[in-house]
Order: structure tokens, then sequence, then C-alpha cells
């Protein structure tokens, strides 16, 4: 069955599966599902291809929870390892996790997802690579100005004391020069 099944085809195809013995397996499509399908006679879930939304996933596990259900549902992914599929299924996770969050109505836990974690679910390989790179050279970045405003502040305290010595020295040589002037009419006076 998938999303171009009539509906009266569909119905008569749940029920078949429903009630015959004959009939063991029941394909469709996870966006074909529609409301009201109910597949209580199935007691097991495979997922060739998962879809984007875990939402889609969860509502085509759904048809086989549904009320009536008297085994236990097993449900299987299969899903080739280092596969675009993997990560599609690790971003589903994740992305499931945000929604089961929103949905919680603010009963946050901290070690649900990290913000890099949900970072991740925004950009690619490449780009979280290009991310870390850029924190790195933002990281690089904000020391180096540090260090040059450590510089700075260094430099004016510097010339703070450059200041005060020079002003010393100044005053130092004013009473010298006074000193001197003094011993000078002093030595003036004595002649005269």
């Amino acid at each position: 069955m998938d999303g171009n099944t009539l509906l009266s085809d569909r119905r008569d195809m749940v029920s078949d599966f429903q009630t015959r013995d004959d009939i063991f397996i029941f394909m469709l499509s996870t966006r074909a599902g529609g409301i009201g399908i109910n597949l209580t006679a199935a007691d097991t879930v495979i997922f060739y291809d998962s879809d984007w939304n875990p939402t889609v996933d969860q509502q085509a596990m759904d048809r086989a929870h549904r009320l009536g259900q008297t085994r236990q549902v097993t449900v299987y992914r299969l899903v080739t390892k280092g596969s675009i599929e993997e990560r599609i299924l690790v971003k589903a996770k994740q992305k499931d996790e945000i929604q089961k969050m929103v949905i919680s109505g603010g009963d946050y836990r901290q070690d649900v997802l990290k913000p890099k974690e949900i970072v991740s679910l925004l950009l690619d390989d490449e780009e979280m690579e290009m991310q870390g790179k850029f924190t790195g050279l933002l990281q690089l970045s904000v020391l180096t100005n540090i260090l040059v405003q450590k510089q700075i502040e260094q430099r004016k305290a510097d010339d703070a004391r450059r200041v005060q010595i020079l002003k010393a020295a100044n005053e130092a040589k004013r009473a010298i020069d006074r000193k001197a002037k003094a011993e000078s009419k002093k030595q003036n006076g004595a002649t005269a």
C-alpha cells in the first residue's frame, strides 16, 4: 500500500490482512497510513527506509500498537552502518528528543541534549568541522585580544610610571635650581 491506494482498496487490504491466515505480510510506505489504519494482526514492524521525520515512523509503528493488540510488537530497523540512512536515523532520534522536550512543557533535563548536539542537528559534518575550526579560531582571537589588551594596559602603566618619574625628576631639578639660585644670591650678597 502506498499513498496512491484508493480508500476502498485500503479498507479491503487491511481487512484481508486482519482476517486471512494466508496473508502473513503487509507492506506499506510510512506515508501511506492515513487515519484509521489498524494492523493489530501484525506483531512485527520492519523499517527498511526510515523517514527523516520521526513522527511519521512513530505513526507507522502505532498502526500495529492500536487498541485490540494482544501480542507484543517488535520493531526492526534495517540500517547499513556508515550510510546516510544511519546518519538520518541518528538525526531523527535527536529530533525526537527535542520534540519530547517541547511536548513535556518545559520539564527539561540538561543531560538530554547538549547545545553542541542541538547545533549538530542543523549542520552537516563539514559544517560541524568548520564550526569547530571557527570555534578554535574564535577562542584564539579572544585570547589574542586579551593579550593585546594586557599589553596596552601594561604600556599605560609603564607610561604612567614614566610620567611620575619625569615629574619627580622635574621637581628635583627645580629644587636643585632653587637651591642653586639661593646659594648664588647668598654668595652675591656676601661679596657685595
